[in-house]
């Protein structure tokens, strides 16, 4: 008996290492809140449900309601990493060591560096489950299981109804019934997968939607999505765009946004002389730094509106503008995807690397590619996916990368392994 525990302790010593890092860091810090901080507290209808409602179960703790609440994120934080440290090891066949480093890394840069388990903010409930929710993908990607298929959509629309960023998910589902029909999986299994996921996105939607009916008196989404779009063509937009709009109040409108947005110089056009000529590196520097500034004088703007008829007049006022605009605003678009690797060499790497993978494993007559590969594939399509649909709405802020730093991480190990272990993967 005692052997084996030595062997569990030594075989897993870096988890309890990672463990007590944790716990020294809880103890030496307090909660601390972000500007989003208090939309979650006050259940501010911008917010999906689960992390707000997470914070109010807590209340009865009064004054220490958020200590409270952090500790808690910490030990599902600490969970998500035993959970992901016994998958690699059993998965992937990653020595300890690797595995330590991988989880390290993610500890010291995202957990302590961001402060994702301090912040009161719903990327601490987000993350974990991230990564669980990725491995079980993984897993499904591997092998059909009706059961780990289940806990794989459940987990998603859970991420969905914390961080409305995974709706991305939704895209990765449809690669995975299209790769288990590439695999000839059993027509009645793919039909059965197509019926959970779409049972589980209905059910995901009523909840969601629901909440905010019972909340803030109306059946519909997060009120945010068209006053995000209209940023980036406001942005790109210039005077004359006015005559695109056939409505009369919302051609009002742009004319009034665009004169306040030119007067703060927050577009391309107005932007400082210092910054001109503005090329498309610079203009998007430029319009990473001001998107939040952007975001504030549009809220300004339609202050007389509730925040749901300012998210449906924005969505209509934006189609327009894209619509009149394509050109700049996609190879604008572009720019935003190629600007979280880096530069655009960088980018174009990472593209090649990533159809180099898929054509790898579609070139597999057997159609039975290994984990490994999976996990590679796999990791770099979320990379991908999830790169280009933050980049639609926002700027690739770190809140967003969070997610892609973590399968760096992941992929970086695998790579480290086929150098020790040039044989095995």
């Amino acid at each position: 008996m005692i052997r084996m525990v030595n062997r569990i302790l030594y075989s897993r010593g870096h988890i309890f290492v990672l463990g007590l890092l944790m716990a020294i860091y809880m103890v030496l810090t307090s909660p601390e809140n972000d500007p989003d901080s208090a939309s979650y507290i006050i259940f501010k209808q911008i917010r999906p449900p689960v992390y707000p409602i997470f914070l109010w179960l807590f209340h009865k703790f009064g004054l220490y309601q958020f200590s409270v609440a952090m500790w808690v994120q910490a030990v599902i934080a600490f969970s998500s990493l035993f959970y992901a440290s016994n998958w690699f090891h059993k998965n992937l066949k990653l020595p300890n060591i690797l595995i330590f480093t991988m989880l390290l890394f993610t500890t010291l840069l995202i957990f302590f560096y961001y402060k994702m388990i301090r912040i009161v903010c719903s990327e601490g409930l987000a993350f974990p489950l991230f990564i669980i929710t990725f491995l079980l993908l993984v897993e499904c990607f591997d092998s059909f299981n009706i059961k780990k298929l289940i806990l794989l959509v459940v987990c998603s629309n859970i991420l969905i109804l914390i961080r409305a960023q995974f709706y991305y998910f939704y895209i990765l589902f449809a690669i995975l019934i299209a790769w288990y029909i590439w695999k000839k999986i059993t027509i009645k299994n793919v039909f059965l997968g197509i019926m959970i996921m779409t049972i589980s996105i209905l059910i995901t939607l009523m909840l969601n939607r629901g909440y905010h009916f019972f909340m803030h008196g109306y059946f519909g989404e997060v009120p945010l999505v068209g006053r995000q779009l209209i940023i980036q063509p406001l942005y790109l937009s210039n005077i004359s765009d006015a005559q695109y709009f056939k409505n009369p109040e919302e051609k009002i409108l742009f004319t009034n946004m665009l004169a306040q947005l030119e007067k703060h110089q927050l577009t391309k056009e107005s932007a400082a002389p210092v910054l001109q000529p503005l090329g498309i590196h610079s203009a998007y520097n430029y319009y990473a730094t001001i998107y939040h500034s952007i975001q504030k004088d549009n809220d300004r703007a339609l202050s007389a509106m509730t925040d749901y008829q300012k998210d449906v007049t924005s969505l209509s006022m934006s189609k327009v503008l894209y619509l009149h605009s394509i050109k700049q605003n996609v190879i604008f678009y572009l720019w935003k995807i190629s600007s979280f690797f880096g530069e655009i060499p960088a980018f174009i790497v990472f593209l090649m690397v990533t159809v180099a993978a898929f054509f790898r494993i579609v070139a597999d007559k057997k159609r039975d590619p290994s984990i490994n590969q999976i996990f590679i594939l796999v990791s770099l399509l979320t990379i991908l996916i999830n790169t280009a649909f933050v980049s639609i709405f926002e700027p690739m802020l770190p809140s967003y990368s969070y997610y892609s730093y973590f399968l760096i991480y992941c992929l970086g190990g695998l790579i480290a392994k086929k150098c020790l272990y040039p044989n095995e993967l």
